[in-house]
C-alpha cells in the first residue's frame, strides 16, 4: 500500500494491463488491488451480489449480480447513490465499455457531492462516435443571484436554458440554472479510440472545493466545487453499462489534489508523425472530390434555391441514393469558397475561381431580405430547400455572418467585383446597432422580427475582424470603435473564462457545448496583433495548450488529432489542420522550432485521415485540404 502524495505524480499504482478488445471479466481481486491505494478509512465497498445488498440508493434499470449493470437501452442517466459521512473522499470503480457483446453508447462515472437541487459528475463520454472524460456542475448553487438582464428588454422571451443532457435526461429551467456555474477549462479531456473498448478504472479524488478525475491513470478533469460542499455520492451510468466495483475512502489529510492539468504531449517522444502519402496526393483527392460534386450541378437538390449539391451535402452522411436535404451556408460556404480560391491558385485553373464567385453570389442573392428587420445577412442553415430551418429555426448566427462577410472582402480583393465589397458592408450596417453595450453579440437572432433566441456566443472573433478590415478599406470609424469594444469583451470573457461554447449551427439553443473553432481563431487573432498588447501572445499560447490538453488525441497511429467539441468528440481532419494553423501562427510569432514541428506533425495528421477517407460523407472536412492544407503546406515550405 502507498499512500497519496500528489495526485497527479504518486496518487495512482501502475494499472494492470487490459487488451482494449477484452472481452472477459478481470479478476475482481487484483482490481481490488490496484483500486485500493491509500492508507485512508475504507467507507464504503460495494456487494453487487443483489440490488439490496449494495445499500445503494438506485433509480431505474440497475441489475444485479455479476456486477452492477444497467438494462436500460435508453439514453438516459440513472445514479446509484449513498451518503457516507463525510464530503472529502477518494471514489474507485471499474467499469466496462462495451465489451461483452454491448453496443457503443455507454457512460460511466461518479456523482458527487449531490443533493436534491444539484450535484457535480465526472463521466466517461462516447457521444456521437467520439470518447472523452468530461466534468459538469449541475444545478443551482445556493442563495445565487439573477443574471442581469444581457438582452434588450424587447426580448425578454428569450430561453437561457441550457440542456443539461447527462441530467436524466431532462432539461433545467431558467429558474434552475440562474448562476450555474460550470469548469469550462478543465472538463474536457479527448481520450483515444485505440483503447476504448474494455476495463477502465475510475478514480475522483474530492477535497474541499477541488476535485480531481482520472481514467487509468491519467488526470483528465478538475473541478471547482466552491458552490456544491457537500452531498451523496454514487455511479452514474447511461445505456448497459457495468460497474464491476466501487469503493468510497476518506482522505488522509496529506492527500494533495491539484488545481490544473499539465499540458498533454503532442509530440510522444519528441517525435513527429510521418506522413504515409505525400500531401499533394490528399489534395488530388479533395480535388476530385469537388470536381465531381460541381459536375452533379444542381441534381436533386429541393427547392427552388438551387444551391451547389455539393454545398448542400457537406455536413450528412452520404450514401448512394440519398438525397442532400439540409447544410450550413454562412460557416461552410465561406470554407467552400476558400478552398476554391485556393485550389485555383495551385493548380492554375481558373473554373475553380469562377465557382467561388458563382458561390459568392449565390450567397448575396440568398441572405435575408431587405424587408427583414435584420436586412442582408447570409443564412447559417438551409433545411429542405427553404432558408433557415433544423436547429436554426427561423434564426440566424450573428457569429456567422462575420465569416462570411470576411469571405465576401476577399473576393471583393481578388475579383474587384464592388457587390461583394457592398456586401460586406450590408453585413457591418445589419451588425453595428445589435452590438450590446458589453461590446459583444449575441447569437441567434430572428432576422424578420429582431428576436433573440439564443443569447450566449464565445464566438466574436469573425466580427471584430470583419469591422477591422471594413476601417482599413472604408476608413470608417464606427467600424474600428466596434472592432475594439467587442475585442475588451472577448478579452474579458471567454479568453479567461475558457466559456468557447454557443458556435455549431447543429447544437440546440438550450444545449451547452464546448469547442475549439472559435477559440484557435481567437488565438491566431491574439497571435498576429501581439504588437498591439504584450499579453497577447500569453494568451494564444495558453488558448493553444488548452486546445491541446482538451481536444487532442493519438489514435489510429496518427498524433496529434483534435476532436471537434464536448458533445460530438470524433476526430476531424479540418479540426486537426485548423490547429496546425494555430501552431504556425505561434512559430512565426516566437520562431519556436517546437511549434512548426507541432504543426508538421498535425498536418501530416490531417492529409493521412483525409486520403484515408476518415471524413467520408462530409464535404465540408473532404475539401478542408484545400481550404486548410494548402494554406499550411504554403507556410510550412
Amino acid at each position: 500500500m502507498i499512500q497519496i502524495i500528489s495526485l497527479v505524480l504518486t496518487v495512482l499504482l501502475p494499472l494492470t494491463e487490459m487488451s482494449a478488445s477484452q472481452t472477459t471479466s478481470p479478476d475482481l481481486s487484483e482490481a481490488r488491488n490496484f483500486i485500493d491505494v491509500t492508507q485512508g478509512t475504507l467507507l464504503y465497498e460495494a456487494d453487487f451480489s443483489s440490488l439490496p445488498a449494495s445499500k445503494l440508493k438506485l433509480t431505474k434499470d440497475w441489475s444485479a449480480p455479476d456486477g452492477l449493470r444497467l438494462q436500460s437501452t435508453n439514453w438516459w442517466w440513472e445514479t446509484a447513490t449513498l451518503a457516507v459521512g463525510t464530503n472529502d473522499y477518494q471514489l474507485d470503480a471499474v467499469v466496462d465499455i462495451c465489451s461483452n457483446g454491448l453496443g457503443k453508447g455507454n457512460g460511466a462515472g461518479f456523482v458527487f457531492r449531490k443533493s436534491a437541487a444539484k450535484s457535480a459528475i465526472f463521466y466517461l463520454s462516447q457521444n456521437l462516435a467520439g470518447y472523452a472524460a468530461l466534468a459538469e456542475l449541475l444545478g443551482k448553487p445556493p442563495e445565487a443571484k439573477p443574471e442581469p438582464a444581457a438582452i434588450p428588454a424587447k426580448n425578454t422571451e428569450t430561453n437561457h436554458a441550457f440542456q443539461i443532457l447527462t441530467q436524466q435526461g431532462r432539461r433545467f429551467t431558467p429558474e434552475e440554472l440562474r448562476g450555474r456555474k460550470v469548469g469550462y477549462k478543465d472538463s474536457v479531456y479527448a481520450l483515444s479510440k485505440d483503447k476504448e473498448v474494455g476495463w477502465h478504472h475510475l478514480r475522483a479524488v474530492v477535497k474541499g472545493r477541488l476535485a480531481n478525475f482520472s481514467v487509468d491513470n491519467q488526470l483528465t478533469c478538475i473541478l471547482d466545487l466552491t458552490d456544491y460542499p457537500e452531498g451523496e455520492v454514487g455511479l452514474y451510468g447511461l445505456h448497459q453499462v457495468v460497474f464491476k466495483s466501487f469503493t468510497v475512502r476518506a482522505l488522509p489529510p496529506e492527500v494533495k489534489v491539484v488545481s490544473s492539468r499539465p499540458m498533454r504531449e503532442l509530440l510522444p517522444n519528441n517525435k513527429l508523425y510521418p506522413a504515409q502519402h505525400s500531401w499533394t496526393s490528399a489534395v488530388a483527392k479533395a480535388g476530385a472530390v469537388l470536381d465531381q460534386a460541381i459536375a452533379e450541378g444542381t441534381d436533386g437538390v429541393p427547392g427552388d434555391e438551387r444551391m451547389p449539391a455539393y454545398t448542400y451535402r457537406c455536413v450528412t452522411w452520404m450514401k448512394a441514393g440519398v438525397k442532400p436535404f439540409y447544410a450550413y451556408p454562412a460557416f461552410h460556404h465561406a470554407l467552400f469558397i476558400k478552398a476554391l480560391i485556393n485550389y485555383s491558385q495551385f493548380t492554375g485553373n481558373d473554373k475553380y475561381m469562377k465557382e467561388a464567385v458563382r458561390l459568392g453570389e449565390w450567397n448575396l442573392r440568398h441572405s435575408t431580405p431587405e424587408t427583414f428587420k435584420l436586412p442582408n445577412l447570409p443564412y447559417s442553415t438551409t433545411y429542405n430547400g427553404k432558408m433557415g430551418g433544423n436547429v436554426d429555426g427561423d434564426t440566424v448566427m450573428l457569429d456567422k455572418v462575420g465569416a462570411m462577410g470576411l469571405t465576401y472582402i476577399d473576393l471583393w480583393q481578388l475579383e474587384k467585383a464592388e457587390m461583394f465589397k457592398t456586401g460586406a458592408i450590408r453585413i457591418a450596417e445589419t451588425l453595428l446597432p445589435l452590438q450590446l453595450a458589453d461590446g459583444r453579440w449575441q447569437n441567434r437572432v430572428e432576422p424578420a422580427t429582431g428576436k433573440v433566441v439564443q443569447d450566449y456566443t464565445s464566438s466574436q472573433v469573425f466580427n471584430i475582424e470583419l469591422m477591422e478590415r471594413l476601417h482599413a478599406i472604408t476608413g470608417n470609424p464606427r467600424y474600428a470603435e466596434s472592432s475594439r469594444r467587442a475585442l475588451r469583451w472577448l478579452l474579458d470573457h471567454p479568453v479567461q473564462t475558457y466559456r468557447w461554447t454557443g458556435y455549431y449551427e447543429d447544437v440546440a439553443a438550450d444545449t451547452e457545448s464546448i469547442g475549439n473553432w472559435d477559440a484557435i481563431d481567437t488565438a491566431r487573432y491574439l497571435a498576429r496583433h501581439r504588437q498591439d498588447n504584450p499579453q497577447y501572445l500569453k494568451l494564444a499560447t495558453d488558448i493553444f495548450e488548452w486546445v491541446a490538453t482538451s481536444f487532442a488525441v493519438a489514435q489510429d497511429g496518427r498524433w496529434p488529432l483534435i476532436c471537434e467539441q464536448s458533445v460530438c468528440m470524433p476526430v476531424m481532419s479540418g479540426h486537426t489542420f485548423h490547429f496546425a494553423q494555430l501552431a504556425l501562427e505561434l512559430h512565426g510569432a516566437t520562431v519556436k522550432q517546437y511549434y512548426r514541428d507541432v504543426a508538421r506533425s498535425a498536418a501530416n495528421a490531417a492529409f493521412e485521415f483525409s486520403h484515408g477517407s476518415g471524413d467520408d460523407g462530409w464535404y465540408s472536412l473532404l475539401t478542408t485540404p484545400l481550404s486548410l492544407g494548402l494554406e499550411i503546406e504554403q507556410h510550412l515550405k
